[in-house]
């Protein structure tokens, strides 16, 4: 990666072709652009109270609709599954396939507060490589999240929600968030498929955390239409403000929440709502698994994950 001088603190925030994509603590920078190797755009600067980041532009220089032949969209998933937060490696995926009734695997993809920056294991050739074993995926984005200063929460993370009076908006933001994961799942090989926005638990009695985290999630769903993509959010059924999202100008399509092994009736969550097979219930959290030989949660779906195959195994319960 070409340096911007001087000296900053940086921090993974995902991987693209032939560089590292990071956050870094600093001025921003003199220059506005660098040229992404194989690609004919640029990545772009964007900067938030002192921190800048690169951002994969949209696609990556690959022109809008241009796709590999094996890219992979979305695709309905009814059964179990689970997610980790850094990608098993290959031979761990062929593990669990013989041993476990798991047909998806939900993995971050990147994000400002991504807690597992460094993920060796995911890569183009691992996504075709699991795809082709018969696995789908559940990408998450682990973005801006409700502050600390304000009382919205009390988790410390490396970037906030803005307030309206901020530059960018908290809209802008999810704007911003949404460019960058698409960008890194096209490089992925992910086309058109789902992205799902983790957003933590925050202070749902502050009518302006509400706002904020709204205008958010209200940028990302917009970016993510606007490229052909389903809108995911992940969270806390309660603690989330999922529920009110259904009244925005850009809802939602799938929501994953935190819930009982099934997705038809999750406390906090209108029964009317996602309720066309939209949902993915994580019904149990950080359960040791031997395989990998760390924590797990273990996910109901009847919704849409990213991936080649449909799922259909009504009799795991996902619908009960």
């Amino acid at each position: 990666m070409v340096g911007a001088g001087g000296h900053h603190s940086t921090a993974h925030v995902g991987n693209v072709p032939g560089w590292t994509l990071r956050r870094e603590q600093g001025p921003l920078p003199p220059w506005r652009a660098l040229a992404c190797p194989g690609a004919s755009k640029a990545v772009s600067v964007t900067e938030t109270r002192g921190l800048w980041y690169l951002v994969v532009l949209r696609d990556l220089g690959i022109p809008r609709g241009k796709q590999s032949a094996n890219a992979l969209g979305y695709v309905t998933a009814l059964g179990q599954g689970f997610d980790t937060c850094a990608a098993p490696s290959s031979a761990q995926m062929d593990s669990l396939r013989s041993t476990h009734a798991f047909h998806y695997v939900g993995i971050y993809i990147g994000g400002a507060n991504l807690s597992c920056p460094n993920q060796p294991n995911l890569t183009p050739s691992w996504v075709s490589y699991n795809s082709s074993q018969g696995w789908d995926f559940a990408p998450l984005w682990d973005g801006p999240q409700a502050g600390v200063g304000d009382g919205c929460s009390g988790l410390s993370q490396n970037e906030y929600i803005d307030s309206d009076a901020q530059t960018p908006s908290p809209t802008q933001q999810g704007i911003d968030a949404a460019t960058a994961a698409i960008g890194i799942s096209q490089y992925l090989g992910f086309f058109n498929s789902i992205i799902y926005y983790d957003l933590e638990g925050f202070n749902t009695t502050i009518p302006s955390c509400i706002t904020r985290t709204q205008e958010l999630i209200n940028g990302w769903d917009y970016q993510l239409h606007v490229y052909g993509y389903r809108a995911g959010v992940y969270g806390s059924a309660s603690a989330s403000g999922i529920d009110a999202m259904s009244g925005l100008p850009n809802v939602p399509n799938d929501i994953w929440v935190g819930g009982p092994q099934s997705t038809t009736h999750i406390p906090y969550i209108n029964d009317a709502k996602w309720n066309a097979g939209q949902r993915i219930s994580q019904f149990t959290q950080n359960v040791y698994n031997g395989t990998l030989g760390t924590t797990i949660d273990n996910d109901c779906a009847n919704g849409h994950v990213a991936g080649a195959y449909v799922k259909n195994f009504p009799a795991e319960g996902c619908t009960g």
